[in-house]
């Protein structure tokens, strides 16, 4: 399995962070939307860690990251 890079390990964190998951949950699942979407795991990291910098309001941050996890093959 490939290591991640920073932007991944970012994105890794967050997702532990609001889903309260380990990195190794976490890194499976960015690895498996990357997969589903076709979009690169870096591509997807990046667009996910843009859009979460511009999220104000903390409360909502798990329903956005999942929307973002879902979404952001869209948004490359």
């Amino acid at each position: 399995m490939p290591r991640p890079g920073p932007r991944s390990s970012k994105s890794k964190a967050c997702s532990c962070r609001v889903y309260g998951i380990d990195a190794e949950t976490a890194f499976h699942l960015l690895t498996w939307r990357s997969q589903v979407t076709n979009t690169k795991l870096r591509t997807l990291a990046e667009t996910i860690l843009r859009q979460v910098r511009h999220d104000p309001e903390p409360p909502e941050l798990r329903e956005r990251l999942g929307h973002l996890l879902l979404t952001a093959h869209r948004h490359t």
